[in-house]
């Protein structure tokens, strides 16, 4: 049969860290360009990091070949930012 031994209990305690995310995306030029934003916040003990992201994304115009293909875009990041 197993013996089990008797230990000194360790206080630990873990969790998932919580996330909002929050974006928008406005189109121009009869739905051909597009400009989006991404707010990303996550919260994590007794701080939260803040990132913003941009984007601008091309799309073929409508009956073209290349339509059926994943437009094209393009992202650039803000630093991540700990308050």
């Amino acid at each position: 049969m197993m013996k089990f031994t008797r230990t000194e209990s360790q206080n630990t305690s873990k969790m998932l860290r919580a996330a909002v995310n929050a974006g928008l995306e406005y189109e121009l030029w009869n739905h051909r360009v597009g400009f989006g934003l991404l707010y990303t916040v996550r919260f994590w003990e007794y701080k939260t990091m803040h990132n913003i992201t941009g984007s601008v994304n091309f799309h073929p115009p409508a009956g073209s070949p290349s339509r059926e293909a994943t437009p094209c875009s393009t992202t650039a990041a803000a630093p991540s930012v700990w308050a």
